[in-house]
Order: structure tokens, then C-alpha cells, then sequence
């Protein structure tokens, strides 16, 4: 290990490995952040590392430099405002429109469709890829943050009006626990209007702090065709904050591609944002981060990569009847196209919508849309500040070309 001091702490970290290690000296303590999550231990020889409360990590950790090459771990200690707006972020969701009449999802199964119960009236399909769910003797699909319904386990599928309550119950050793993140906010008879928030892509809030995945083990399908289930827990997920949870493989911090003999592009790492790798980024990362070390290569690997975890997953689903963007006026619903409406409608944490309507808030009930109270607004001011900065962290981002640097504002 090459220890190396952060200027202005008590710290240290070892520069010589992709993992994030930091050794606090007054304590003689190291610590170990794998997904978000901090793990301690008295030596690194024991390799006895223990789940530590991110709280009780040490003061100078805030103290870290966000232009250092260990700025990224702000994002896991709480106080920081990096934390705090990875946290808003959390809350923010996508939404899109789906139209009622063309909106549909193909669900194919290896063999006879098989169900294992996961909660009280809740059964889950175990030999196909997608979330498939039989609910008293209904069926519903939940695809790429669409939920659907059906009346047999395959289909004809239909966008669904409502989720099922019972989802809300489902444990988070359910392998699509994650569902429980994908809304239904109204419906015409023409249009459903839906929405997720970053917990469907497996970005958790835990302990105060933003972690990546359960941490549950879920059994994948394997018969005549291997069904993965979604990684929850470590190989290299880093957070920042310009594309929120990255993957790293090997010597570079770009987007992970396992490497079997040759290059694989499948990997299930989420739904719709991780499935799959980033050609440019990963090898741009991988030459830059062999020749100038791996924090270098991590650099270089998100700016080469240009794609964003934060991406709207419902704009790549226009040939299927969903429309990414917010809630238009009530209108009839149009043919579907690309949608480059900004997006103005937001939800807080009791699953209230809000929008922001020429600069004044309102919160959508039975009734309609009516002014929120003071303090919803304050809420929402948070959230579209935070959104705001995170466009313009977007923007920045792909506006910078390659290089082994990386300016933080």
C-alpha cells in the first residue's frame, strides 16, 4: 500500500488501488467505503473489516478536499452538501407519459410460467427476466419503470391504471424489491401518467447517506436460458455527482465490462440505466488509468463515457407508447415522439406531486391541481435548486473533453 496524506486532514489514502481506503492517524483506524457503505478495521493484513454507522466515521472526513483524488467519498459522509444533494437527488423522479391504446410489454418465460411467493398475496415469476407479478389472480408487469396488466401470466399486456397496494409490501430480499419505486400518478382515458425515483435503479437512501443496492443475494434463473438478477452490492460502485452510481472492472473507473475471453456487453447492473456497458468510456479509462494510475483512469473514464446514470430511462420507450418529460395541460394524447419538455413535476417523500407552475407550486389531488402549503413549497424549492445544479453539473460535464483531470465547481 502507498500511502498518501489529504491536504488539510489527519488522513490518508492509499493511492495504489481502485478500492477507496483512507486511514485516520489519530485513531490508527482504516476505512472502507464499497457501495456507499463505510466497513473499518485495525489493519489491512486482517483484512476483518466491519460495517461501521456513517455517522460515527471521523470529523475530518468533511474535511476532505472535493477537488482531491478522494473527493468522491463526500457523497457518503453525512453533513456535506455533497451528500445532502445526493440524498435530494434520491427523491426526484423521472416521469413520462404512456399512452393507453399503443403502450404494451412482451414477457417470454423458459418453460411453463413458474410463481415463488415473496409477501403476503404476492407472487413473483422466477423464469423470465422481466417482474412479473400474480396478485389476486391478477397479473401485472412492471418493464423499464411501466407497469402493466394482464389477465394471463403472458399477457396481453396493457398499461396498468394503478399499482397494486400490496407492492408496497414487498421485502427487500424480493429480487424486484425495486418496484416498489415505479408510481402511477393519474390517469385520462387516453394517457397513464407514471414516474420512478432513483431507488427503482437500485440507489437507496441508508443511514442518511446514498448506498447502491439492498445488499441481498438473489438467486438468478438457470435452466435453458440464464436469467440474471440485479448486482447489489459491490464491484466498484462509486457515486458522483455528475452521473450518480458508475461501475469499474479491472484497472479503470468507466462503465463496467466483465471480461470472459473477450469483452461481454450484457451486464445486468439495475434496470434500463446498467444494462449496458459504455465502449468509449471503459477503454478511454482502462488505456488512461494502465498509464497514469487508476484514480487518473477514473477521471477519464466518466468523461469519456458522456452517459449518465441519472438518464431517462422512459425516452429510449417512445416505439412503445411512453413519452419521457413531465405532465402537459390535459390534452388528447398525440402519436408518440421525443419529448424535450422540461421537466417540472416532482414528488416528496409521503408521495405527493408537486409542479411548478410559472414560479408558483402546486399539488396534485382527486380534485385537480391546487396551491400547496408553505411547506411544500420550501420542500420543492429544494428539490428544483437541486435539480437545477445537477443539469448544469450535466451540462459541464459534457461540454469538458478527455484528459487525465477533472474541475469540480
Amino acid at each position: 500500500p502507498k500511502f498518501v496524506p489529504l491536504q488539510g486532514t489527519q488522513l490518508l489514502y492509499v493511492e495504489n488501488t481502485e478500492t477507496d481506503i483512507l486511514m485516520d492517524l489519530a485513531s490508527q483506524t482504516y476505512y472502507l467505503l464499497v457501495s456507499g457503505r463505510w466497513y473499518t478495521a485495525g489493519s489491512l493484513e486482517d483484512g476483518d473489516w466491519k460495517f461501521v454507522d456513517p455517522k460515527t466515521v471521523p470529523a475530518d472526513f468533511a474535511n476532505i478536499g472535493a477537488d482531491s483524488d478522494m473527493g468522491q467519498v463526500l457523497a457518503s459522509v453525512p453533513g456535506t452538501q455533497e451528500s445532502k444533494e445526493a440524498v435530494l437527488e434520491n427523491t426526484i423522479p423521472q416521469t413520462a407519459e404512456v399512452d393507453r391504446k399503443t403502450a404494451t410489454t412482451t414477457v417470454t418465460y423458459d418453460g411453463d410460467p413458474q410463481f415463488q411467493t415473496c409477501s403476503d398475496a404476492v407472487a413473483y415469476a422466477v423464469n423470465t427476466e422481466k417482474a412479473v407479478f400474480l396478485i389476486n389472480g391478477e397479473y401485472y408487469c412492471c418493464d423499464e419503470a411501466v407497469w402493466y396488466r394482464a389477465t394471463g401470466p403472458s399477457g396481453p399486456w396493457q398499461a396498468a391504471t394503478a399499482v397494486p397496494p400490496e407492492i408496497q409490501n414487498l421485502p427487500a430480499d424480493c429480487p424486484h424489491y425495486n418496484v416498489k419505486y415505479v408510481y402511477i400518478y393519474d390517469t385520462t382515458p387516453e394517457t397513464v401518467y407514471v414516474g420512478y425515483t432513483p431507488a427503482y435503479t437500485c440507489s437507496y437512501v441508508y443511514y442518511g447517506t446514498v448506498v447502491y443496492g439492498t445488499g441481498y443475494y438473489y438467486q438468478p434463473w438457470y435452466h435453458t436460458y440464464y436469467y440474471p438478477r440485479p448486482v447489489t452490492w459491490g464491484f466498484h460502485a462509486h457515486w458522483n455527482p455528475w452521473t450518480g452510481w458508475g461501475f469499474s472492472y479491472g484497472v479503470s473507473f468507466g462503465w463496467l465490462h466483465i471480461r470472459v475471453g473477450r469483452p461481454w456487453y450484457g451486464g445486468w447492473w439495475g434496470p434500463g440505466g446498467y444494462r449496458h456497458g459504455y465502449r468509449h468510456g471503459y477503454h478511454h479509462g482502462y488505456r488512461h488509468g494502465y498509464h497514469h494510475g487508476a484514480r487518473a483512469g477514473y477521471r477519464a473514464g466518466y468523461k469519456a463515457g458522456k452517459r449518465s446514470s441519472h438518464r431517462n430511462m422512459y425516452k429510449s420507450q417512445q416505439h412503445r407508447g411512453v413519452q419521457g418529460g413531465s405532465r402537459p395541460s390535459t390534452q388528447p394524447a398525440r402519436k408518440p415522439k421525443t419529448s424535450n419538455k422540461k421537466n417540472n413535476v416532482y414528488a416528496d417523500k409521503g408521495g405527493n406531486v408537486h409542479r411548478n407552475q410559472g414560479g408558483d407550486w402546486q399539488t396534485k389531488d382527486k380534485s385537480g391541481w391546487s396551491g400547496s402549503s408553505n411547506q411544500s413549497k420550501q420542500s420543492m424549492d429544494k428539490q428544483q435548486q437541486s435539480r437545477q445544479r445537477s443539469q448544469q453539473k450535466s451540462s459541464q460535464s459534457r461540454s469538458r473533453s478527455g484528459g487525465g483531470g477533472r474541475k469540480r465547481r
